[in-house]
């Protein structure tokens, strides 16, 4: 049986592939695909740290994951197993890292130099959805934006790709057709925590915090103090 991002976790346990411990722990989870489990796992081991779910379970899924991890873009390109379809996505892939990435900016270069090809960040995607555009603490808000849009372009030319070679019928372009809609609202949003503890100038962070502590001092009764000095020492 091959499995695909959209595979759910109920064929699995339908087909025997799991068991129904394993399947009851996932679907408490609020897992409904093999894409869901990726998403929400930074390493496959964390999947022990669910209740009820022991090695057994572990060496029934991993299987499964590895397989949608990997496949097909562990293989080599000349690889017999590759299918012609296979190699249009291949082609779809680096025509977008190429047009995303190919030109002399200093982010497109730390991003060529993380991630080798095409294949290399599709695959990192697949893993992290949104979490791609994940704060980069070493860059200012302008760069992170800047660094948001370059991945952006990446998925909109891959799909661009996918439809022009009409490469539909698979998870991978409804996936990123979803991502693509997700990530294009978010494109310069930051958390309040993000803007005060990465963007803000430590003049001004300084300025915010004094009036927080003078504020916090004046306002609230001694029990609120209490509770701020104790659980919210700062804003």
């Amino acid at each position: 049986m091959k499995y695909y991002l959209d595979t759910t976790i109920k064929s699995l346990f339908e087909n025997n592939v799991i068991s129904v411990r394993t399947y009851n722990c996932l679907s408490y989870q609020k897992f409904r695909t093999i894409n869901d489990i990726l998403k929400s796992t930074e390493d496959l081991s964390d999947l022990m740290k669910i209740r009820n779910f022991g090695r057994k379970s572990y060496s029934e899924i991993l299987p499964v994951l590895r397989q949608v991890q990997q496949e097909p873009f562990s293989v080599a390109d000349n690889d017999d197993s590759i299918t012609p379809k296979d190699k249009q996505l291949f082609n779809c892939l680096d025509q977008a890292y190429e047009k995303a990435f190919n030109n002399d900016s200093s982010l497109s270069a730390d991003i060529r130099e993380k991630y080798g090809s095409g294949k290399e960040l599709h695959a990192v995607i697949l893993k992290k959805g949104k979490l791609i555009f994940q704060l980069d603490p070493n860059l200012n808000k302008d760069e992170n934006i800047a660094m948001r849009r370059l991945y952006l372009s990446f998925i909109r030319e891959f799909i661009s790709n996918l439809e022009t070679e009409s490469l539909l019928d698979n998870s991978v372009y409804p996936f990123y057709k979803a991502l693509e809609t997700e990530l294009g609202l978010i494109v310069t949003d930051f958390t309040l925590y993000e803007g005060a503890h990465y963007f803000m100038s430590p003049d001004l962070h300084d300025y915010i915090e004094a009036r927080y502590q003078v504020m916090s001092e004046k306002e609230l009764s001694v029990r609120g103090r209490n509770f701020l000095r104790k659980y919210l020492p700062s804003f």
